[in-house]
């Protein structure tokens, strides 16, 4: 069977059980008590009838007490049904009828109703009317007693549909093809409720109950009747046991059950009250003025704690409340915070409830959770979310959401400044003293700089070692002097701690804000101020709101936040020639230099734009584009490109230490395997000599795919060369400073014709960088330096620039440089 045959099955089965239980519970209670009131009302008892169909009076006497009792019974449950709004004791009254009319015509008394008599005519139809009304009757007092689950079972799914059809036959007037369908509907019928008891009974595998037992003999006693009928239908006594089992049995098992079921609700209601009494949360119940009917044990506690009285009404502790709408938000889930009336004397903090209710007969239900130690923790929560633990002051998250409002509610009146500090030295501190010499570090500087702020401005920590404070509504005198005054004292003064003492050297970028910024480019720009400051080795920095300075640092941000996100708005290569003074007009080389170009075509200076890009992280993707860039370049012009024998590449290290450019880097070397052979990787020696064993493994690296090697300012700052053994370099750039006006230095030619030789010894080539004249070219080659670069040879020129030129003669512009190849390499 399909999925969707199965829906329309489970749909039908629970249309019939919802049809069954109607006419059960509403309909046929009704009609039972509509008969009944017609019956009184307009028909006449008449006792001699009744006794003649008995034949005795003191058969009719025993008769008129059983039926009395019965009536009475009947009686009873629907007064319950209707004081509890509970159908099942109305479906119980009107199966307690019905037994006693079947009860009767089993004895021969079924003329007559309440001892009314009853037209002879209309006997037969109201019997079969009332065996059908008896079918689903049971059928539902028979499903409520088992319970809702085993409504599911097959057998209990083919009765229901099966006890209707009975029902609506009976509504045939026809009592002969009634009568023969009772002959085989009875014992079905008692056949299927004995097995579906006994199911029942075998999954729950609890102790029987009385009714359970009367129950089971009752579907016993009808199915060895129904036998017994069908061996000797005419006998007298028979009819006797059938009314015996209809008036008596049956009944017992409904009072016996009604008996259990009263039991239940009892200890039901004990068990609600002890877990009433017993709650953790206080439940009141009120009226609907307000006034309190009832309270628990937790309310009780809660009033002594606060040293209050039980209050006769809700108003005397709490607000007044619409409890329509309380009951609402309890429904939907959500409870409405409260809290005791101003006016409550308390010895402690007034406590914060979540507040429920539920509507009942007489007025309202309420639970009062006390969640004032959840909020405290919540709180403590935002708090810690928001602050640092060390410091105790903002960290980035609340300095974030302090300068979104701030920048709000900005006003062309309130001038208003960021300042971003920088401390630069508590990453030393951590790794030579520990982190708790760090952290006395940290907390001291914060506390000066409180100290120092004239109010309680907005101030916190960003990262591990920068400090930032707000500074609104101020004069920009005021903030440049404050900034001043802050950075002065951390400058000037012994920053002691109870590890050690410190002399600082901090900077500070002060930035105006301004409309059209958000918060974070606001600190990132605040934070260029600062970098700036550094650079500039000054105390601190300002930028004024639309200055030019300001511009260009938002410029600049937002260069580095495209490359970010995969773009490469700006940059630009150019390339500068390499004069080979072996072969001048043979073949030169070419350096790749990196350009950044503002939106209005001005130059973005280099030595400002490479440090904010080591420290923002964003170097290695410049690296990756400039490599990709020039290899790509030199891939499609190749073929133009016959003169120029290597092209050199210059690379940070920021981006040698980082494992994942590496990475990324061979990977772009790999899909220019067939021009590495004429690629030239620059190193700056200081980088080289910081991890000598991670740059030489770099070096293997690219020599195994044909790549060259130059340490680039070579001589800058470092004495020993005994470290060129250790890396596998092809060539080396002299520092520039060496070589600029060399000729005017006597100790700059030494060390320059000492680099020339060592390179010469271990098999280099030596590069000249920063030539600027023919004579200092005319020393070089007489020293033996193997290229030579700088305005002498062609500034850095387009690549277009260099496609044209045939050789390097056609990028030189200097004629006494092109006089002096002529004169020096053409006899």
């Amino acid at each position: 069977m399909t999925r969707k045959a199965l829906s329309l099955v489970s749909i039908r089965r629970w249309r019939f059980a919802a049809i069954s239980h109607q006419l059960a519970s509403v309909y046929f209670p009704g009609l039972i008590a509509a008969l009944t009131l017609l019956c009184v009302l307009f028909l006449e008892p008449d006792h001699l009838a009744q006794a003649q169909a008995f034949q005795s009076m003191a058969t009719l006497h025993h008769y008129l007490m059983l039926e009395g009792a019965l009536i009475g019974f009947i009686s009873f449950c629907t007064l319950i049904a209707f004081y509890k709004k509970n159908r099942f004791f109305l479906m119980t009254a009107a199966w307690m009828a019905c037994n006693l009319w079947l009860g009767s015509y089993f004895i021969g008394s079924q003329n007559f109703w309440f001892q009314h008599e009853l037209p002879a005519n209309l006997v037969p139809y109201l019997h079969q009317v009332a065996v059908g009304m008896y079918f689903v009757i049971s059928l539902q007092l028979l499903h409520f007693s088992l319970g809702y689950p085993y409504s599911q079972q097959r057998l209990h799914s083919f009765l229901t549909p099966f006890c209707l059809t009975v029902f609506v036959l009976s509504l045939i007037p026809y009592p002969s093809f009634f009568h023969n369908l009772l002959s085989f509907s009875i014992p079905i019928g008692l056949l299927l409720g004995l097995t579906i008891t006994l199911q029942h009974l075998n999954q729950e595998k609890n102790t029987l109950q009385i009714w359970q037992i009367v129950l089971l003999s009752l579907f016993c006693s009808g199915l060895l009747s129904y036998a017994i009928h069908l061996v000797t239908p005419s006998a007298r006594l028979l009819d006797y046991f059938d009314a015996f089992i209809f008036l008596v049995l049956a009944n017992s098992m409904v009072a016996f059950g009604i008996a259990h079921y009263l039991k239940h609700l009892l200890t039901s209601y004990f068990e609600l009250r002890s877990n009433y009494q017993n709650s953790p949360f206080s439940v009141i119940k009120i009226d609907r003025n307000g006034n309190i009917l009832q309270v628990n044990c937790a309310f009780k506690r809660l009033c002594s704690k606060h040293q209050q009285s039980i209050p006769a009404t809700w108003e005397g502790l709490f607000h007044k409340q619409a409890w329509m709408h309380i009951v609402q938000r309890t429904q939907s889930g959500k409870y409405t915070e409260l809290q005791f009336l101003p006016s409550v004397r308390l010895l402690s903090q007034n406590p914060l409830f979540a507040l429920y209710a539920h509507q009942a007969p007489d007025g309202y239900v309420i639970t009062l959770q006390d969640i004032t130690p959840y909020i405290n923790t919540l709180n403590r929560f935002k708090a810690l979310a928001d602050n640092d633990p060390v410091t105790h002051i903002l960290n980035q998250r609340g300095l974030e959401k302090a300068l979104q409002y701030t920048m709000q509610n900005l006003s062309h009146h309130q001038p208003c400044f960021l300042a971003y500090l920088d401390l630069n030295q508590v990453n030393h501190v951590n790794r030579t003293y520990g982190h708790e010499a760090g952290d006395a570090l940290l907390q001291e500087v914060s506390q000066r700089i409180l100290e120092l702020l004239p109010e309680r401005h907005t101030f916190g920590r960003m990262g591990s070692d920068d400090f930032v404070f707000l500074l609104a509504n101020m004069s920009l005198d005021k903030a440049k002097k404050i900034a001043s005054i802050i950075t002065d004292s951390l400058n000037q003064n012994v920053i002691k701690t109870s590890y050690r003492d410190y002399q600082l050297h901090v900077h500070l970028g002060l930035i105006e804000l301004g409309e059209g910024m958000d918060e974070k480019a606001a600190l990132r720009t605040a934070q260029s101020a600062c970098m700036a400051a550094r650079r500039q080795n000054k105390g601190f920095i300002l930028y004024e709101h639309n200055s030019q300075e300001m511009k260009n640092s938002t410029e600049e941000l937002e260069l580095f936040e495209n490359l970010e996100n995969g773009g490469s708005r700006g940059l630009f290569l150019q390339m500068q020639p390499l004069l080979n003074l072996k072969d001048p007009l043979g073949s030169f080389n070419l350096e790749v230099l990196l350009r950044v170009q503002r939106t209005n075509g001005e130059l973005i200076p280099l030595h400002t734009f490479i440090p904010i890009a080591e420290e923002n992280g964003t170097i290695q993707i410049i690296d990756k584009w400039v490599f990709n860039t020039a290899l790509q370049w030199l891939h499609e012009h190749q073929d133009q490109l016959t003169s120029v024998q290597l092209i050199n590449i210059n690379l940070s290290g920021s981006s040698l230490n980082n494992d994942k450019f590496i990475d990324d880097l061979f990977k772009i070397l790999e899909k220019y395997e067939h021009l590495l052979h004429r690629l030239c990787v620059e190193i700056t020696e200081g980088v080289a000599l910081q991890d000598l064993t991670r740059t030489r493994d770099f070096m293997v690296s690219l020599q195994q795919k044909g790549v060259r090697i130059a340490l680039d300012d070579f001589g800058a700052g470092y004495t020993s060369f005994s470290y060129l053994r250790e890396l596998p370099a092809h060539g080396i750039k002299i520092d520039g400073s060496l070589i600029k006006d060399m000729q005017y230095s006597e100790s700059n030619i030494a060390i320059v014709r000492t680099i020339v030789e060592l390179a010469r010894n271990l098999g280099m080539k030596c590069v000249a960088e920063w030539v600027e004249d023919v004579e200092t070219l005319a020393l070089l080659k007489e020293m033996g330096v193997d290229y030579v670069q700088g305005y002498v040879v062609s500034a850095a020129c387009c690549p277009k620039d260099i496609l044209q030129a045939q050789n390097i003669s056609g990028l030189i512009k200097q004629p006494d440089v092109l006089q002096f190849i002529r004169n020096h390499y053409h006899q």
